[in-house]
């Protein structure tokens, strides 16, 4: 199987692991050597390849309470989140990525402070928290799914279900312990709706895949230049500082999600090509329907061609039975000489 680029994926797929390693390269700069890295529900291959692309020279763990997939390669350990069996300090550095919405709402405490314990240099936690707007967005897209396919999304539900963590909850716990702290809102909501939905209908109407992909990878390659850091934002990143953080640090930080140039073209762009082609499937539907209709309509001809030369077949069939019918009193005279001639005439 030809393995998927990461940056063909949906701008939410794509941005979570593109901001990670883009603060890692941030916290960690050229020049430096290896720091060991621990993620924290790691689950998917894309987090190695993206810290590959972004030149991040991380030792990389994945830690999750799930056994190892097939596709990720490298060291990984099954364990709890809340338990970690590792000593204070093991890691230089912890990231989790939409992981925490999922930790049993009595835990998710539990779970930053294993992080913050474990962790030497800096914590890095991404998850959709319960934000403005976040919520109802996530509502309307399970809907959404529930109407096309008549059950809603898992993975939402179980955010519900959990209930999103709440920055003020994860600040305060941060604060107690007297360390800095960034928060960057990510992907933004409008178009994460935009995305989600399109996925959708893809998965029932089924999109122009090729083309589906080629346009998220153009966005992905400019997506510094698009919505990705305009509020209202989908996710969050809360970047924690175990010893304070030099100017320098904070200056690159500020970086990743201040880019120079930034306008809405690309956004503008993604939006409009993602809905032509909604719109190119469904004219393909109505011209299949069309064609459908012109093969059902030439049946029907067809079927009452058929059905005209049955009854024309039948009324023949009934006219030579009425005179099969008017001769047999004269066939029952079978042993008279009126009645042989009579057969010899029927006989032709």
């Amino acid at each position: 199987m030809t393995p998927i680029n990461p940056k063909q994926l949906s701008t939410d797929g794509y941005s979570r692991f593109f901001v990670m390693t883009s603060f890692l390269r941030a916290l960690y700069p050229d020049g430096q050597k290896q720091f060991s890295l621990l993620d924290v529900g790691g689950g998917s291959p894309f987090m190695a390849s993206q810290l590959q692309e972004a030149g991040v020279d991380a030792d990389l763990t994945i830690l999750d309470v799930l056994p190892k997939p097939d596709d990720v390669t490298g060291k990984y350990v099954v364990g709890d989140a809340t338990r970690m069996d590792f000593p204070d300090n093991h890691f230089q550095t912890i990231i989790s990525t939409d992981v925490l919405e999922h930790i049993d709402k009595d835990k998710k405490s539990k779970f930053v402070e294993e992080c913050l314990r474990v962790a030497s240099d800096f914590v890095i936690i991404a998850a959709p928290f319960d934000t403005k707007g976040v919520d109802e967005a996530e509502r309307v897209t399970n809907s959404l799914n529930k109407k096309l396919f008549n059950e809603g999304q898992k993975w939402l539900e179980e955010h519900f279900e959990q209930t999103k963590p709440q920055l003020e909850e994860i600040k305060k716990i941060v604060e107690k312990h007297g360390y800095e702290t960034t928060i960057v809102g990510t992907n933004n909501l409008f178009e994460w709706i935009l995305s989600t939905h399109i996925n959708l209908i893809d998965a029932k109407l089924g999109l122009n895949t090729k083309k589906h992909l080629k346009i998220n990878q153009q966005y992905n390659e400019e997506i510094v230049n698009g919505n990705e850091f305009t509020s209202p934002s989908y996710r969050h990143f809360v970047i924690v500082y175990k010893k304070s953080p030099s100017q320098k640090t904070l200056s690159r930080v500020q970086a990743v999600f201040e880019p120079n140039s930034k306008t809405p073209t690309a956004a503008i762009d993604y939006t409009s090509k993602l809905l032509n082609l909604v719109a190119d499937r469904l004219s393909e539907l109505q011209l299949t329907k069309s064609e459908q209709e012109k093969t059902v309509y030439n049946l029907e001809q067809n079927l009452a061609q058929e059905a005209s030369t049955i009854t024309s077949q039948a009324e023949q069939i009934r006219q030579q039975q009425s005179i099969i019918d008017s001769c047999k009193p004269y066939l029952r005279l079978r042993g008279s000489w009126f009645g042989r001639s009579i057969r010899r005439i029927l006989r032709g």
